[in-house]
């Protein structure tokens, strides 16, 4: 796996400073984690080393629909690159819903090349305070116990348990820079199955 940070401002030409999808304001940066969690997860599925802006042009270019503003609309970018993406099937749920661990191993493991984006919740900080909102990682692997999550905000890995599907990112130094994320749905993307003719 390559690990992609979402706000790669490098001085070899990084892509956080630029527009995400439609918007005029928003950029990958701010708040692109979704979109630089599907590039990862097209590299890993495609074998390819895509940056998240040119593969950003590269799929606009082709369906102008695969965002409305900035959200992405996953199955759609998905089919322009030629993979699937099961928006139909993702599991938008409670913290806790008893489905989605199995879900998530499910993503993982049913085809033979897939991965699993997850909507996390946030919390601020590791003590259990307040949500401090949705944010995107990719799961792409499960061993020991612990599913493998690429975290675009880091740009490192990080794991969740694979009972409570909960985890910790550390984001900075500083003492509130660990985040304690909750899975709250899942998103699986996967290769195409072969044709039976």
């Amino acid at each position: 796996m390559k690990f992609l940070k979402q706000n790669d401002l490098s001085a070899q030409g990084g892509w956080g400073g630029t527009l995400l999808g439609h918007s005029a304001t928003t950029t990958i940066g701010r708040a692109g984690c979704f979109w630089v969690a599907f590039t990862m997860a097209v590299n890993e599925l495609l074998r390819q080393d895509n940056r998240p802006d040119t593969l950003q042009h590269f799929v606009l270019a082709k369906d102008p629909n695969t965002f409305k503003s900035s959200m992405l609309v996953a199955e759609r970018a998905a089919r322009v690159v030629g993979l699937v993406c099961l928006e139909s099937e993702r599991l938008r749920a409670a913290v806790g819903d008893p489905r989605l661990p199995d879900r998530v191993l499910a993503g993982l493991g049913l085809e033979p090349r897939s991965v699993c984006i997850l909507h996390v919740d946030l919390d601020r900080d590791i003590l259990g305070g307040d949500s401090e909102g949705d944010h995107f990682i990719l799961a792409y692997a499960w061993r020991n116990g612990g599913i493998e999550c690429a975290d675009p905000a880091t740009g490192r890995i990080c794991i969740l348990d694979d009972r409570t599907l909960k985890g910790d990112s550390v984001w900075n130094t500083t003492a509130s820079g660990t985040k304690r994320f909750s899975v709250v749905g899942t998103i699986p993307i996967h290769l195409p199955c072969a044709s039976v003719s």
